[in-house]
């Protein structure tokens, strides 16, 4: 497909939106000489790439400015606040999201992580990107808003296919 048929049929759907957890946006900056790390930060500047061009939405939200300003290494901490400063969709928290999270954790999500889930649930976000394994294996098993799951190799696989249906 080349790229004008891919604009077009990107008019035709509506903007995926995508909420990537704090340890998938520091992926590019961790060891890539491990090459789970350098598919799957490969994967994330893809995405990341086409969101700047506005064909996938981006979601922040306080867990996330939270999460990155403990962040020790000031350069990750910068890219990400960067990054998050762009995006057009921000969820504060509320006592909505405080309640969702609390189920979640109930289910042995910790508690950041099920602050993430309830923030990327209630921006009806289509993807929950995660680099953390056992957190996409026990967000899988759990019954989530609309919210796929998914690592970020998987998540560009997708989205590929998506659009070259």
């Amino acid at each position: 497909m080349n790229y004008a048929n891919f604009v077009i049929k990107y008019l035709v759907y509506r903007i995926m939106k995508i909420y990537f957890d704090l340890c998938s946006l520091k992926r590019p900056f961790d060891d890539l000489s491990i090459t789970k790390n350098a598919a799957e930060a490969a994967a994330i500047q893809v995405i990341l790439l086409f969101s700047e061009n506005n064909l996938f939405e981006i979601i922040s939200s306080d867990p996330l400015l939270f999460e990155n300003s403990k962040n020790s290494n000031y350069f990750r901490l910068a890219f990400v606040s960067a990054l998050l400063g762009r995006t057009k969709i921000y969820i504060h928290n509320s006592n909505q999201i405080e309640s969702r999270a609390f189920e979640l954790q109930k289910s042995g999500i910790r508690l950041l992580d099920s602050l993430h889930i309830a923030c990327a649930e209630e921006a009806n976000a289509d993807y929950f990107c995660s680099t953390d394994i056992k957190l996409i294996q026990k967000a899988k098993n759990k019954v989530l808003k609309n919210l796929k799951v998914i690592n970020p190799v998987e998540l560009l696989e997708v989205l590929y296919n998506e659009f070259n249906k």
